[in-house]
């Protein structure tokens, strides 16, 4: 606390260390904000009088601006720029208690040199403007505090967007990637259907049965409805439509169709059993499309 018999001149800091001081005064760091006050105490004073009829004046002015300065310290709008808001403050008291011309005089000799100025400010003043501090400081700190959390929390706000969004970008090019492959693999199954024309080769074997309708029955309704799936496949475009995939799928899996065609290449003579093989390989194949 300052004395108030004591003579007490404030101390001048560079521009940089001023910076840094206010940073950490909008931080809410007490000391910052003493030692920020130590450095615009002597122009706060000069300006002040300036403005005034006498001294006395001059420290109500200038207390006026320094409570509406704290009043205002820390809120959302309040920029860094801390002596900036300070003179800000005090031009707005000029303005309101005389003449709205006197605060452009008078901002003039806050930056006026040590030897031409009107001297320290008075110890009294300095020590009324400390006491507002310390009484406003608990909610300078709760202020700085809030700011902090939203901050902090507008931060993992954004960490937790960009997450999202890196995860569904992945999912989106597993997506793309999984298309691309299903894509190759039913333009591989189209051709390799077509080549062989496996749709009239199995067809064939249908009508070589020597009872269609009796004892050859299941192999019929079998061979019926694998020469359908093939020839779906094979008229379907490049790109298989949903319809066309829900489709082969729901026959695939009417009386496990692919079980059926295995058994009958493995039961069947020796000219059909390779060609019923590839043809359960092919619907085994278009199963996982």
């Amino acid at each position: 606390m300052w004395s108030a018999v004591s003579p007490v001149r404030t101390t001048m800091q560079s521009q940089p260390a001023i910076r840094s001081i206010e940073r950490r005064s909008y931080r809410g760091d007490p000391e910052a904000l003493r030692a920020l006050l130590y450095n615009v105490a002597d122009g706060l004073w000069a300006a002040a009088l300036a403005a005034s009829e006498n001294e006395a004046g001059a420290e109500v002015l200038a207390e006026a601006a320094w409570l509406r300065w704290l009043e205002n310290l820390g809120r959302w709008r309040f920029r860094a720029d801390l002596v900036g808001w300070l003179r800000l403050a005090l031009w707005d008291e000029i303005a309101h208690r005389a003449d709205p011309a006197l605060g452009e005089v008078a901002l003039e000799l806050w930056d006026g040199d040590e030897e031409g100025g009107v001297g320290p400010a008075p110890p009294a003043l300095i020590e009324r403007l400390e006491q507002d501090l310390t009484a406003a400081l608990p909610l300078v700190e709760r202020r700085a505090r809030a700011r902090r959390r939203m901050v902090w929390g507008a931060f993992l706000a954004a960490c937790v967007l960009l997450g999202a969004l890196t995860a569904g970008a992945a999912s989106l090019a597993l997506h793309v990637a999984d298309q691309q492959a299903r894509q190759v693999a039913w333009e591989s199954l189209q051709q390799r259907v077509r080549t062989r024309h496996l749709n009239w080769e199995v067809r064939d074997l249908l009508f070589d049965l020597a009872d269609p309708r009796g004892a050859d029955k299941s192999s019929a309704q079998t061979l019926s409805q694998v020469v359908l799936i093939l020839e779906e496949i094979t008229e379907s475009g490049t790109r298989p439509g949903q319809q066309s995939l829900v489709y082969i799928r729901s026959r695939l899996e009417e009386g496990s169709l692919v079980a059926q065609v295995r058994d009958m290449a493995l039961d069947g003579p020796p000219p059909a059993a390779p060609l019923l093989a590839q043809t359960a390989l092919v619907l085994e194949e278009a199963a996982t499309l």
